[in-house]
């Protein structure tokens, strides 16, 4: 029963996060999207200037890494800015993001259940 219920809250969780993933995309953004729409961890990375990373922007990296392989494969120069960039670009690395960041949000509601099944007992 526990782990069923977890189950639904675990689901719960990923559709509220989900709900307007696709907001936006590809020319509106959320200001706290910053790290990607400067396409700033793109360009560290590609210069071997990657400083003060955290867990998203290697994760974002992740994500644009098919991106940053075609350039340099085809030597093609990196989009200056994110207006630079194709659509259909922007689109998926905004939405791959978000995707990425409802899974951490998932990943924090597993997280807060355990540490409450661990301090108190799974029927609380």
């Amino acid at each position: 029963m526990q782990k069923k219920l977890l189950a639904g809250i675990l689901i719960l969780s990923l559709l509220l996060n989900i709900v307007g993933i696709f907001w936006g995309a590809p020319h509106d953004f959320h200001p706290d999207e910053a790290v990607i729409t400067s396409l700033q961890i793109v360009k560290d990375f590609t210069k071997q200037k990657v400083h003060s990373a955290n867990l998203f922007r290697y994760h974002v990296l992740a994500v644009l890494a098919p991106y940053i392989l075609y350039l340099k494969l085809t030597g093609a120069s990196m989009p200056s800015a994110w207006g630079t960039a194709p659509d259909q670009f922007r689109t998926v690395a905004l939405i791959l993001s978000r995707l990425i960041s409802a899974i951490y949000g998932v990943g924090t509601v597993w997280l807060l259940y355990n540490i409450g099944k661990e301090i108190w007992n799974e029927r609380t």
